[in-house]
């Protein structure tokens, strides 16, 4: 029910016009604003290796996050390459996000985050772990700014809604994820 729920407001959002324009001059940082944590994981049969340079790469996130529109990046994969996310999420069909990348551990760990001209505070998580050979558990750690959801549905939404309906969403994209990964397709 929750996720026809929150189906039918990202197709409503398809009407209404993208996300206004204007960020603040400083962006309120997690020790600031109430936080939405959500983290699930995936045991993905392949290498942390070959897992990580697959979902490590946001620029892939268009092929397994269904609300990633595009992705791009300012110039070579680096500490401080910014990333510009254009998504539908809720009830917007164009929500810009800019994050800056901000840890890379080759084959274990990628962190981005919210640029400090953002209005809303974002900290993208990916961490990967060696199970055994082949075998590789991939936990996705996604916090942000509560007063985010409230902009992008147009409404207050209470901060347990919108982690209970992402939570099932992200574990889809995980699922979506291991199945690219262990078919070899990508």
């Amino acid at each position: 029910m929750l996720r026809r729920l929150l189906s039918l407001l990202i197709l409503l959002g398809m009407l209404l016009p993208a996300a206004p324009a204007g960020a603040t001059t400083s962006a309120p940082d997690a020790d600031s604003v109430e936080l939405i944590r959500i983290e699930r994981s995936v045991v993905i049969n392949v290498p942390a290796r070959e897992a990580f340079a697959y979902a490590a790469d946001f620029l892939n996130d268009p092929q397994w996050r269904a609300e990633v529109t595009t992705m791009t990046v300012d110039g070579p994969r680096r500490i401080g390459a910014v990333y510009t996310e254009d998504s539908r999420l809720g009830l917007r069909p164009h929500w810009v996000t800019l994050t800056r990348l901000t840890v890379w551990e080759p084959d274990r760990h990628v962190v981005a985050e919210t640029l400090p001209t953002s209005p809303y505070y974002l900290r993208s998580e990916r961490t990967f772990e060696e199970l055994a050979p082949g075998r590789t558990r991939m936990t996705y750690l996604l916090e942000y700014d509560a007063a985010m959801a409230d902009a992008v549905f147009g409404f207050p939404v209470p901060p347990i809604l919108v982690e209970l309906g992402y939570a099932t969403i992200m574990q889809a994209y995980l699922g979506k994820l291991r199945l690219l990964l262990e078919s070899g397709s990508v």
